[in-house]
């Protein structure tokens, strides 16, 4: 246990005895306003996030969580051994699942990043919108609008979407509970929106609750305990009224009790930035209240312990008591802003208040819980954390320290502990030379009291830097995996090339390991696309992609990077892409390929306009380049022998020969995956002139007498100059069932003997040297 001055340890219990037992009664108590149960999920009509204007929320409370939270103390750190100055000692294998997760679908500013994991899945709610994931992290569903999830719900929120959402599992019960604030309503009234599944499956059904405030609950802050869904909300109405802790009928909400309760505590204006705690693992033995903790920024920085203990069946008997004050290190909270690179633009700290979540973990011999808070130690921000203890004879702050081992900036964290009594801080990082970025150390069991003593890791570096306003993330989450003894989850936002976006990953303590790389599967994309690879990494430092081509990597030193090819890469039909991951030790690397297929889009050539006889056919010469099929067809009557062929035959209908003209077109599909095909025209001139005629080739003149026949044709030939003629006869599925060679100069006349073919149309072919004609026969 940290070591405490006696002289310390006599001035708390001075404070002690001098601290009045408060003890405070509901201020109302009702019954839920609308209940539900919704259709399964999965089977729900999604509702597609939209570009949403938030700025009726300033209209009504200017953003006044964050203002409120301006500290004006200015103390400095005085205890110099709670700073940690050096990153810990021990190195572990780095992250399990790193992917992104939802970005800004909406256009909103911060994301209120949270997150939950289950058995069998990753939940994750940001300001307006949600996506579910496996734990490999795949998604497989959304992201959707948060309204998706109250779709129909009747109420007078209808149609709105408004935020600031809280996912949790519940795994005392197997099931997820969803909520968000319902502020734009039709009645003037505000209401906390309460999803509990029916199941331990996110996508199935769920009972949906509406419970009505009076004043606007802004920032609520759920938890699951034993007798209850506890809560904390800043209200406001115009100015701030002070904070509220809520208690909701948890027995009631999980069987899908349309009577279940709010119990409402409030409102304590010098309260600000409380978390109910939240159980992890083990429940904590029956009748143990929930603890609601906070710390008193703008005045002695003591932390503050209350519990709640709702009655439910005489809702006027529950009560909400003050038990313990606690003397932390000195710091200091009062923070300016976050710098970033090339922006004078600074992210605020959203130092004043206590991050989400607060875990609670029962380990029989003592209750433990963590908490953290962003300070200002020398102009550098960095995590104040703590582990509170309780063996049997109240709480005390275990061990605290204050992370920050550099010169970076290390705010907005989320910390949890694992059932082994590890513990986990994920946070955001930024600084003048480094993009907002996410990262996070830990402590391992054993290890010395006040220090994180794993080496700190990156989860993803920052590409860029956010401008135009300085709201940064609200809240993120760490989450302990309930079936993985020692994976924590995080997810937290970061800045992507263009705009922020999340990030969902999991990790351990075990030792470190060599990186391994996969670059995914070969794959076929069209010329058109930017390739965006789909690779994993384990346990991985940094990565580099590089090409056997000529085409750009967006970013190489990403994982998920994307490729826009070059021209020698479409010519060669695809190129070679590497992946190399590069592990914490020197030397430690692993590469994998991966050969992408460039398929280029399609090309159509009909061929030039020409002229055929009325007794004639068309034999079309059409060409195309990087098809799967083509189909030839025509705006007039005619029909085509095959028009999946490029040498189809078309015969001119009766409104074609009428006419005089036809437009015929010839259209290339693309090859998968390219979806765009391309089609082209030609013009098909009709004359009613009798024999036959060529207006592309002139050099010699045919008729044919008669046609029709009974299989006796004469050839008349004249203007020749050639000596040798071929003739062919084809049938119109392109067979040749005649042919012959003639000898032949100057004009003649040729009989050509069909009687043994069967009655039919025929296409006759005549060619000598380059020259040739093409002529429609028929046989009676």
């Amino acid at each position: 246990m940290k070591r405490i001055l006696f002289t310390i340890m006599i001035s708390i219990v001075i404070i002690s005895i001098g601290k009045t037992q408060d003890v405070y009664t509901p201020k109302k108590a009702v019954k839920a306003a609308f209940f539900d149960k919704s259709p399964a999920l999965r089977d729900i009509t999604p509702i597609q996030p939209q570009q949403i204007d938030n700025s009726w929320k300033d209209g009504i409370i200017e953003n006044e969580t964050v203002n409120l939270g301006k500290n004006k103390n200015k103390n400095t750190v005085t205890d110099p051994y709670s700073v940690q100055k050096n990153m810990g000692p021990t190195k572990t294998k780095g992250p399990i699942v790193n992917v992104n997760g939802t970005g800004n679908v909406n256009g909103v500013y911060p994301p209120d990043t949270d997150g939950e994991v289950g058995p069998n899945h990753f939940f994750q709610m940001i300001n307006l919108s949600f996506a579910i994931y496996d734990k490999q992290g795949t998604k497989l569903y959304g992201p959707v609008a948060n309204s998706t999830l109250w779709s129909g719900f009747p109420g007078p929120w209808s149609g709105t979407n408004d935020g600031d959402p809280i996912i949790l599992y519940d795994e005392l019960a197997d099931r997820w509970v969803a909520s968000q604030f319902a502020v734009w309503t039709s009645n003037n009234k505000y209401y906390e929106l309460i999803a509990v599944s029916e199941t331990g499956d996110p996508l199935g059904e769920w009972y949906r609750y509406a419970f009505e405030f009076d004043d606007f609950p802004d920032y609520p802050k759920l938890s699951v305990w034993t007798d209850g869904y506890y809560a904390t909300f800043h209200m406001f109405s115009g100015n701030y009224l002070g904070m509220a802790a809520v208690a909701f009928e948890r027995d009631k909400m999980l069987i899908g009790d349309s009577d279940a309760q709010m119990i409402y505590f409030g409102e304590y204006g010098t309260r600000f930035g409380y978390l109910p705690a939240d159980i992890d693992g083990v429940a904590p033995p029956p009748g143990t209240p929930c603890n609601f903790i906070g710390i008193n920024f703008n005045s002695n920085q003591n932390m503050e312990v209350w519990k709640m203990q709702p009655d439910w069946d005489n809702t006027a008997n529950s009560t909400y008591t003050y038990v313990t004050s606690l003397n932390t290190a000195a710091f200091n909270s009062s923070i300016s802003g976050i710098p970033q690179p090339g922006t004078s633009m600074q992210l605020d700290a959203f130092s004043n208040v206590l991050m989400f979540r607060l875990p609670f973990r029962n380990f029989g011999t003592h209750h433990s819980i963590v908490a953290n808070h962003a300070v200002k130690v020398g102009g550098i921000t960095g995590i104040r954390w703590y582990e509170l203890r309780d063996e049997g004879t109240g709480w005390e702050i275990y061990q605290e320290g204050t992370y920050q081992p550099d010169n970076e900036h290390r705010w907005l964290g989320s910390i949890a502990m694992g059932a082994d009594g590890s513990i986990a801080l994920g946070y955001s990082v930024s600084s003048s030379t480094t993009y907002p970025s996410i990262r996070y150390t830990g402590q391992t069991p054993g290890a010395p009291l006040n220090e994180m003593n794993v080496a700190e890791i990156e989860l993803v570096a920052g590409l860029s830097s956010q401008t135009g306003i300085n709201r940064w993330g609200d809240y993120s989450c760490m989450t302990p995996d309930p079936s993985e003894d020692g994976v924590f989850w995080f997810t937290t936002e970061f800045m992507k090339s263009s705009g922020w976006g999340t990030r969902i990953s999991s990790f351990d303590f075990d030792a470190l390991q060599p990186p391994t790389a996969f670059a995914g599967e070969d794959e076929t994309i069209c010329s058109n696309t930017l390739f965006e690879t789909s690779p994993s990494a384990f346990f991985y430092s940094s990565v580099h992609w590089e090409t056997s081509g000529d085409g750009i990597f967006q970013n190489a030193n990403i994982l998920e990077a994307k490729y826009l090819r070059g021209n020698n890469d479409i010519a060669n039909g695809g190129v070679t892409l590497t992946l190399t991951a590069y592990g914490f030790e020197p030397g430690w690397e692993a590469s994998d390929d991966i050969f992408l297929t460039i398929n280029d889009e399609p090309e159509a050539n009909a061929g030039q306009n020409f002229t055929i006889l009325s007794n004639e056919v068309a034999m079309l010469e059409g060409l195309a380049e990087n098809y799967s099929s083509v189909e030839w067809s025509t705006n007039g009557d005619g029909a085509f022998n095959n028009s999946a062929l490029l040498d189809a035959i078309y015969t001119p209908g009766a409104n074609d020969i009428s006419s005089g003209q036809v437009q015929l077109t010839l259209t290339a599909y693309p090859i998968e995956p390219c979806e765009e095909d391309d089609s082209d025209n030609l013009s098909l001139t009709i004359d009613l002139f009798s024999g036959m005629s060529d207006s592309r080739q002139n050099e010699f003149h045919v008729n044919i007498n008669p046609n029709p026949s009974k299989g006796i044709f004469s050839l008349e030939v004249s203007g020749n100059s050639a000596d040798i003629f071929s003739i062919k006869v084809n049938n119109l599925m392109g067979e040749e069932v005649y042919s012959s060679t003639l000898k032949r100069q100057g004009d003649f006349t040729e009989n050509l003997d069909l009687t043994n073919l069967p009655q039919g149309i025929y296409i006759l072919d005549l060619k000598a040297d380059k020259f040739s004609k093409s002529a429609k026969i028929i046989i009676e």
